[in-house]
Formats: C-alpha cells, sequence, structure tokens
C-alpha cells in the first residue's frame, strides 16, 4: 500500500496583483509597493476658545451664626432680601418647617410649624420670630405663604 501524498500547506496570499518597478531584492527599500503617497490632514495643534466664566446662583444653607444653620425655603415664590443672621438658643437642636405669612411689603410673620419638624419648642418658635423681625422678604402685589426650614444644629 502506497503512503497518501502529503498536503501541501499553503501559503499567506495577498488578494490582488501589485506592480512595481523597484529592482527587486530581498531589503524592503529594493521594491515598490503597491499604493501611493498623497497629503492628509491629522491631527494638530491650534488656537481654540472654550468654556468661560460667568456668575450664578446656587441653592445652600443661607444665613446663620454660632449655633443655627440659617433658613432654607423648602416652599412658595418669596425670598428673603439681604438677609441677616440668626441668633441660635444654647442647648438647642433640631429643624423647624415654619410656615410663614408674608405681607405685601415681604413683612414675614410666623403661623405654625409643619411637617417634618423634629422640634416645636418655644425657643425655637421665639429664635424664628425673632430673625423675622429683622429679614424682610421681597415685594409683591398680594400676601403669601412660604415655608422655610430652620436647623438649630447644636445641641448643649
Amino acid at each position: 500500500m502506497e503512503a497518501p501524498a502529503p498536503k501541501l500547506k499553503q501559503g499567506a496570499q495577498l488578494g490582488k496583483t501589485t506592480g512595481g518597478t523597484g529592482k527587486g531584492g530581498g531589503a524592503a527599500e529594493n521594491y515598490d509597493r503597491s499604493g501611493g503617497t498623497g497629503n492628509g490632514n491629522g491631527v494638530g495643534n491650534g488656537n481654540g476658545s472654550g468654556g468661560g466664566t460667568g456668575g450664578g446662583n446656587g441653592g445652600g444653607n443661607g444665613t446663620g451664626n454660632g449655633t443655627g444653620n440659617g433658613p432654607r425655603k423648602i416652599s412658595g415664590n418669596r425670598v428673603v432680601i439681604n438677609p441677616k443672621n440668626m441668633d441660635a438658643g444654647e442647648n438647642l437642636k433640631g429643624k423647624v418647617f415654619a410656615e410663614i405669612s408674608v405681607s405685601p411689603d415681604g413683612i414675614g410673620k410666623f403661623v405654625r410649624t409643619t411637617r417634618g419638624s423634629t422640634t416645636t419648642s418655644g425657643q425655637a418658635i421665639e429664635i424664628i420670630r425673632e430673625w423675622l423681625r429683622r429679614n424682610r422678604f421681597n415685594k409683591a402685589g398680594e400676601e403669601s405663604v412660604v415655608v422655610y426650614e430652620f436647623n438649630f444644629i447644636m445641641g448643649g
């Protein structure tokens, strides 16, 4: 019985015919490759501008002094103009969500505490009333109701 003929391994194939005018030989510099040269643009350096600066307004805690953190508007369309510091009492800790009635002239009056308050002590209410006496809201055509959060952060 004869041994089967060995299978021939097929080498890499280019897939198209290349032309060239080189001298031949083993070094790459001795023949021309298919294709050519051309001009192109890529990533480069240049002048540009971007970004910028500007002003802005953001949320956050407003006025505050010592043992208290300033009030933060929760609801309503009136805001405090040039807020003054809030004087918090000693041994007072908690949050008060205060409903405030604001007159067309911007005078705020404490109405009641609302849901979410963690303290409703007389001392906290008096501090809020004092803060309202020293601050004014923006003026408007009619009376408004706003809710502000007062955060008393320091205990005794």
